[in-house]
């Protein structure tokens, strides 16, 4: 074995080569009360820094797997930064958030899935001073003078929706796009036909029942409805 002496920043280096134990010690004298840095420099091309066996920090293992079998997962069990708070112990999948766990890191896909399902039926909204035609789960308020036209969307998954608020216009009509028609109570557009406001500040919600058909009035004011 081979050692080199404490040096100027009480740093003890101790190697024992491959016919003792293969273990490489850096040992910190215990009486160095400043604050230390250990840099781990590899210089050149085609270098490596190989670890077999177990990674263990303060005593305890935070790799529990063989590190020179070049696995392509590294399980470390349980992760905790700063030595308080959650321990982290799973990246979850689950795009429910079902387990309600402090362990668990949701991925990206589960955090987008949970957000979209948490968001669905949540409109986008838009003031409009002019003719428009609706988006999918868009909500449209019919602003200045005039008497806005808001056609509905040619192309629409069931459940879609759709809502129309007066403003300060004068009024809107909701107009169902070639082929489409919007029921409302009992009665229905003829294809292409329309609802349109009576009053200035009237509102109406249509949903999709059937794709890139039909449509429903769900919620509404008083309204004049086209038939012809």
């Amino acid at each position: 074995m081979a050692t080199v002496p404490q040096n100027s920043v009480n740093m003890q280096l101790q190697t024992r080569d491959t016919n003792d134990t293969n273990i490489l010690n850096i040992v910190w004298n215990e009486n160095d009360t400043s604050d230390r840095t250990l840099n781990i420099e590899v210089n050149g091309d085609n270098r490596t820094i190989d670890l077999t066996g177990n990674l263990t920090v303060e005593a305890a293992s935070i790799v529990d797997q063989d590190l020179s079998t070049d696995a392509t997962d590294v399980d470390f069990g349980s992760l905790q930064l700063g030595g308080a708070g959650a321990t982290i112990d799973e990246f979850s999948t689950d795009g429910t958030m079902a387990g309600n766990s402090d362990t668990a890191v949701p991925t990206e896909k589960a955090v987008k899935t949970y957000v979209g399902t948490a968001t669905a039926g949540v409109l986008a909204w838009n003031s409009i001073t002019a003719n428009a035609t609706a988006a999918v789960n868009n909500g449209y308020i019919t602003n200045d003078a005039g008497t806005w036209e808001v056609t509905l969307p040619a192309t629409a998954a069931v459940g879609s929706i759709v809502e129309v608020v007066g403003g300060t216009s004068t009024g809107w009509k909701l107009i169902a796009a070639a082929g489409n028609t919007i029921q409302f109570g009992d009665l229905i557009t003829k294809a292409a036909g329309s609802l349109a406001s009576k009053n200035q500040h009237d509102c109406v919600r249509v949903v999709c029942t059937a794709a890139d058909t039909s449509w429903k009035v769900t919620t509404g004011s008083t309204l004049d409805v086209e038939v012809s």
